[in-house]
């Protein structure tokens, strides 16, 4: 009797954590286990979104405004009826090879003007369809065949003062060859998918609220917490520390939980395996979600949802860190008050198609 409670306890339990994870079925046919069926979302949508910043000038005297927007990289998808406020005044440029919107603005006395992009966006989810992925380049042929990939997303990326993603410090070398060890395989796509592993039993995501300051890769691997940058950070270093190209992403992350739909400033990840798995090689990666680890690795590992609107794509090196932080300053005179508003929105949101996202026997993955 006593081993027919525990064996009802345990499935209580598991069906509660599925449950929690957005798992819809955990069977396809029973008594056989094959297939876990996860609750349905969107696989493709379509909106119009506006971003950008209110600037409100009140008194007398000059300022100088100099404001870079990113424009938006469609992953599988296009942007179109693009709109550029106050476009006589904007100019295209590239920093760290990023598209952008630039004004440099003089302005006088007081004013209110919008600087920003309005476009409709068409996207859908990017699902690499299998977990098991044994035509993924190993360390050794993505260093024989991609040098320069492997030169350009695998050093040391910082500011003057600080090693923000640092695969060279002896804590995350130590931590990688041990995930190496275990691994006994030199294929890229397993070996990130198992640092993916450790990243989700050893860390945690959580907001800083009372430092506004990214955390470095070492910083977050010794506190074990960190938000989505953090996080995404710790993993590109111990990718990096065993030769896996990796990058970060910035962009927007569409927000569905609450009554209306937001956007919230978002970083995330990608990792370079070859043989154009994913896109051209790259796989995406979503460091910051809080689900169990299988459902952590079925949803969010070589996975881009159409939640994700990417802006800026990392190049590699210190420009590309530091300007994807900052992008709007102005210069004014003291009997000038400035008031500078973030702006982010999203009009006309709609689901082109609903699917559940199914995994069978832990290894393939299809929408339906």
């Amino acid at each position: 009797m006593k081993h027919h409670i525990n064996i009802g306890i345990a499935l209580v339990l598991l069906f509660s954590v599925l449950l929690y994870s957005g798992c819809l079925d955990i069977f396809n046919s029973i008594p056989n286990v094959t297939t876990i069926i996860y609750e349905d979302h969107p696989v493709h949508v379509e909106y119009q979104i506006t971003y950008g910043y209110f600037v409100n000038l009140t008194g007398t005297g000059k300022s100088i405004l100099s404001y870079k927007e990113d424009f938006p990289d469609v992953l599988n998808g296009n942007s179109s009826h693009i709109q550029i406020h106050n476009q006589l005044s904007a100019k295209n440029i590239t920093i760290a090879n990023n598209p952008m919107i630039f004004w440099h603005e003089t302005l006088h006395d007081d004013m209110n003007l919008f600087l920003g992009i309005t476009l409709t966006i068409n996207t859908k989810s990017l699902l690499v369809t299998t977990l098991n992925e044994t035509s993924s380049l190993t360390r050794q042929q993505i260093a024989e065949f991609h040098p320069g990939i492997m030169q350009q997303y695998c050093r040391v990326q910082g500011n003057e003062t600080e090693k923000i993603i640092d695969p060279t410090h002896p804590f995350i070398i130590d931590t990688a060859n041990q995930i190496l060890n275990e691994s006994k395989t030199n294929n890229a796509f397993e070996l990130s998918k198992n640092i993916f592993k450790w990243l989700k039993t050893n860390t945690a995501y959580d907001m800083h609220f009372d430092n506004q300051k990214t955390q470095s890769s070492i910083t977050t691997f010794l506190c074990k917490t960190g938000d989505c940058d953090d996080l995404s950070f710790l993993y590109i270093a111990l990718c990096r520390s065993l030769n896996i190209p990796a990058r970060f992403i910035r962009g927007y992350l569409i927000d569905q939980d609450s009554a209306a739909i937001s956007l919230i400033p978002h970083v995330w990840v990608e990792v370079f395996v070859g043989n154009n798995i994913g896109s051209n090689g790259w796989i995406p990666i979503e460091c910051a979600g809080t689900a169990e680890i299988t459902a952590e690795i079925h949803q969010n590992f070589a996975v881009e949802d159409v939640d994700h609107l990417r802006l800026f794509i990392d190049d590699g090196t210190n420009t590309s860190l530091n300007t994807s932080s900052s992008h709007i300053s102005i210069e004014y005179e003291k009997d000038l008050s400035v008031e500078l508003t973030h702006y982010a929105q999203i009009d006309a949101y709609q689901i082109l198609t609903l699917k559940n996202l199914c995994v069978k026997e832990n290894t393939d993955r299809y929408y339906r």
